[in-house]
């Protein structure tokens, strides 16, 4: 394959995670997909380093901009340093991928963790647009990014789902939570699109045995 992806990760006070993440990630990169579609994988691990409660999506801007090199996020940003990249994933530290979750797959956004084990295999609910999801550097910018202002736990995924539908890209039906004769089923803007069955799966109980993410810090 000839495609980059930049894996951008939010983080704060989870080394044990890192370390566990970090391992498994040296074997899904070499062998989670045949054929191979990724070149070059660029992973950044952004870390909020201060007392406020965690922001998951404003990490996630963070790792973007510096990626791109965004010079109106900083000026220490030079375009000099901008990455040429296909698709820019955020992605849990707590969720890894099974074989034959294709990172690359980001023509359109997508949700590629569609099939979660603590979900029963599934998304939590039709609109979710939380957990792992891909996109072009062209989409994240249309819809600029996450909200900057969702501290603590949940919104920036809902409001993700919303970005999406206001500019017209969504391309996902009810799956995976169609019914038998679900008349919806083939019916586009209904949700963030997914992966075929089988090509969606995260796995997160070996990892939700350590600690969560913590939003706030510990008292000093």
């Amino acid at each position: 394959g000839d495609r980059t992806v930049i894996v951008i990760i939010p983080f704060r006070d989870r080394e044990g995670h890192l370390a566990k993440f970090r391992q498994y990630w040296r074997w899904f990169a070499r062998s989670g997909n045949h054929p191979r579609k990724v070149k070059r994988w660029e992973v950044y691990v952004v870390e909020q380093f201060d007392s406020m409660t965690f922001s998951r999506g404003w990490c996630f801007n963070v790792g973007l901009a510096v990626a791109s090199a965004q010079a109106s996020a900083s000026p220490d940003l030079s375009r000099a340093e901008r990455l040429a990249f296909d698709c820019a994933v955020i992605q849990d530290i707590d969720y890894l991928p099974e074989r034959g979750v294709d990172y690359a797959d980001c023509q359109v956004p997508m949700q590629l963790s569609a099939e979660i084990d603590r979900y029963n295999w599934k998304t939590p609910y039709v609109h979710s647009a939380g957990g792992i999801v891909g996109m072009s550097e062209k989409h994240w910018r249309q819809i600029n990014g996450f909200g900057n202002m969702y501290f603590g736990w949940g919104g920036e995924d809902d409001e993700l789902h919303h970005r999406l539908r206001l500019n017209n890209l969504l391309y996902g039906d009810c799956y995976p939570h169609c019914s038998k004769n679900d008349k919806r089923k083939g019916q586009t803007g209904i949700s963030i699109k997914r992966p075929a069955k089988g090509h969606g799966r995260f796995s997160g109980a070996h990892m939700h045995s350590a600690n969560h993410t913590k939003r706030i810090t510990d008292a000093s």
